[in-house]
């Protein structure tokens, strides 16, 4: 899904391949998520919220404001998390596992 902005993603299941520049929520997924930022030369892609996400998480240029309830791997690749809450499984930052 390559949009500008993404409303709400909820309760869905498999592989997301997801290129935005504004995603609000991204609910209860069970499954792998690629998201990033569209290669613009603007700023870094903006998600508000990452909640009760199961299965790997790869995001490429992408600020998130909050990540929450998450069980897997997590790969940033230019990219920031603001908060966490429950985040269990490795996180991954530009390469380099750091927990």
């Amino acid at each position: 899904l390559n949009s500008l902005e993404i409303g709400e993603i909820a309760a869905s299941r498999g592989p997301l391949c997801l290129s935005s520049r504004r995603a609000h929520r991204i609910e209860k997924h069970r499954g792998p998520i690629w998201f990033r930022g569209l290669e613009d030369g603007q700023s870094q892609a903006q998600i508000e919220l990452i909640k009760d996400h199961f299965g790997p998480l790869i995001l490429r240029n992408v600020r998130v404001q909050k990540i929450e309830n998450t069980l897997g791997r997590i790969y940033l690749i230019n990219s920031t998390i603001e908060e966490t809450k429950d985040v269990r499984g490795p996180v991954f930052v530009d390469g380099k596992r750091v927990n």
